[in-house]
């Protein structure tokens, strides 16, 4: 249930590609359940249903102070719909519901679909979260939206045995965090990726090739950075820049920069959303993926972007403090760290990784394979189903359990 899956551009498509191959390998069949307004390409090439009015990072209200119970409630029932729409195609208890990625909405809407079944017609579930949506901005605190996920969990505890119900995040400070906050074990699992083949073709970068190349891309946000990316320019003019902004438009974010950067010799722009062939050929071109990510707002949570680049052979340069960092640190991926998300900061782990960047890629080409086997969709699903391959069947329940 890939309720932010509408169209073939980005991480939703391309990791769902991924998931019913990874299904396949162990003999299961998937039926996948997408967003109401998905490309027929994708409902092609997933058979997919289009069902899902809300994605799960939008919200569905914006009134004051009640809009996040507002969303709660909206968005939970509208996704219990599509739950329904899987129910009226034949779902069973042995049967697994694999939602991506989720937060205290789509838990909420699982707990009303699966209540509206009979104990013993009710399925196995799969919920994979990757956003820190319950900690303040900027500090490692739990907020309001802390105590939605507490309120959906509970109620879907009272639906369906905890040992059918499997809670994943990529990250061990993120699992724990969110165990907490769940008050129920959240375990580390792989990153649910996928890598097209022969997209990790990355060939070795030529010494002579003229001025390192440094890449930013994905999403043209402010948390990530991407206002910045002027004055990283102006800072590092003997470097070549490919800059993708997507969407487009999004050089809005640069202001009076924006026809400076449009006209410089030494950046290439990349306007709009790619396909996997053409953002992985992206990659290629670079000597180095440069993620200007604000750590205050991005602590716990993995990056597509990243995991993306390691399995590509590329050299990183990430904001301490995150995911990233840890990862980094635990040899996991090859570069350098920035402690601030501040343009001195960021030119200042810019330089150290280049200074060495012959050494630091030759290590990334020898981390890449191992990165690509065990963060993939194809080790997550293998872990995961072998937690859930016994069938246990639901007790039954009082006439009066009161309703989600």
């Amino acid at each position: 249930m890939e309720n932010g899956l509408a169209d073939e551009i980005g991480h939703h498509f391309n990791n769902s590609v991924g998931i019913r191959q990874a299904f396949a390998q162990n003999g299961l069949d998937t039926r996948f359940f997408v967003h109401r307004d998905a490309k027929r390409v994708v409902l092609e090439a997933l058979q997919a249903r289009a069902v899902f009015r809300f994605k799960p990072y939008q919200f569905a209200s914006q009134i004051p102070m009640a809009g996040p119970i507002g969303s709660l409630f909206i968005k939970g029932k509208a996704f219990a719909k599509g739950f329904d729409t899987a129910v009226a195609e034949g779902l069973e208890p042995q049967d697994l519901v694999f939602v991506p990625t989720a937060t205290q909405q789509e838990i909420y809407g699982c707990a009303i679909g699966i209540s509206r079944l009979p104990p013993e017609r009710r399925p196995r579930l799969i919920l994979n979260f990757i956003i820190e949506n319950f900690l303040v901005a900027g500090k490692l605190e739990i907020n309001w939206h802390a105590y939605l996920y507490r309120f959906a969990i509970r109620h879907l505890g009272r639906v369906t045995r905890s040992e059918r119900v499997l809670l994943t995040t990529n990250g061990k400070r993120m699992a724990e965090w969110l165990g907490k906050v769940l008050a129920r074990p959240v375990m580390e699992y792989p990153m649910p990726k996928h890598y097209p083949p022969g997209a990790m073709d990355v060939s070795v970068p030529a010494a002579s090739k003229g001025p390192p190349c440094v890449a930013i891309l994905g999403h043209s946000l402010p948390k990530k950075g991407f206002h910045l990316v002027p004055e990283l320019v102006a800072r590092n003019p003997q470097l070549q820049w490919l800059v993708q902004v997507s969407p487009a438009g999004q050089d809005k974010l640069w202001h009076k920069a924006r026809a400076a950067m449009h006209a410089a010799q030494n950046v290439q722009l990349v306007i709009g959303s790619l396909d996997p062939a053409a953002y992985y050929e992206l990659i290629s071109r670079a000597d180095l993926i440069l993620m200007p990510y604000d750590a205050a707002q991005l602590p716990l949570r993995s990056s597509g972007i990243f995991s993306e680049a390691v399995a590509a052979s590329q050299v990183v340069v990430v904001p301490q403090g995150t995911w990233m960092s840890d990862q980094l640190a635990a040899g996991n991926g090859s570069g350098a760290v920035f402690d601030s998300q501040t343009p001195e900061s960021i030119s200042d782990a810019l330089h150290q990784a280049l200074a060495r960047l012959p050494a630091l890629s030759l290590y990334a080409r020898t981390l890449a394979p191992a990165w690509r086997s065990q963060q993939s969709i194809f080790a997550y699903v293998d872990r995961a189903l072998g937690v859930l391959t016994a069938y246990l069947p639901e007790p039954a329940r009082p006439e009066s359990e009161s309703e989600v």
